[in-house]
């Protein structure tokens, strides 16, 4: 297997390295582990508030220890913001974004795999996230306590994203 890696530059000290970091564990239940790895990333623009970034992965399913599907290939983009963190996937001619709260609780527990793969992308720190979350998202300053629900929004395109608003929103409920 060649891998590629990528020369990225900091950017407010979001994107921390390139590509290539190695297999990240994800959600694991009844003996079966979502595994991937980032083979390739590259920044497509870096604005005031964040870096979208581009990345192609290999992900998998294991059983014990044991592969069980064939890797498959898919490409995303993940805009690397401490305050508007979201991951963004292109299918079927549609654009949509998933904003993330990377200080919620809730959100890690439903949807873990998101914010693997999100801070493996913005980090190389996916491996962190299962067992020392909140550590790792206040020690990289992440401001997005909660937001009112993960539903992708629709955009024309990845970039569209930094025309969107904040995803900290606070209520009193």
């Amino acid at each position: 297997m060649r891998r590629v890696i990528l020369s990225i530059p900091l950017v407010a000290g979001l994107v921390t390295s390139a590509g290539a970091t190695g297999i990240v564990r994800g959600q694991c239940g009844k003996g079966a582990c979502d595994e991937f790895e980032i083979v390739e990333k590259q920044v497509v623009r870096s604005g005031g508030d964040g870096t979208l970034i581009w990345a192609r992965l290999r992900q998998w399913l294991t059983v014990e220890g044991q592969l069980r599907s064939a890797p498959a290939q898919k490409t995303m983009h993940f805009f690397c913001s401490t305050s508007r963190p979201a991951f963004i996937v292109t299918e079927d001619g549609s654009t949509r974004a998933t904003m993330l709260a990377p200080l919620s609780p809730w959100e890690y527990d439903k949807y873990l795999n998101w914010y693997v793969t999100y801070f493996e992308a913005c980090h190389d720190a996916g491996n962190e996230v299962p067992s020392s979350r909140e550590h790792l998202a206040r020690n990289l300053r992440y401001q997005v306590l909660r937001i009112h629900s993960s539903q992708p929004l629709g955009l024309t395109r990845p970039e569209s994203i930094f025309y969107f608003p904040s995803a900290t929103r606070r209520d009193n409920a």
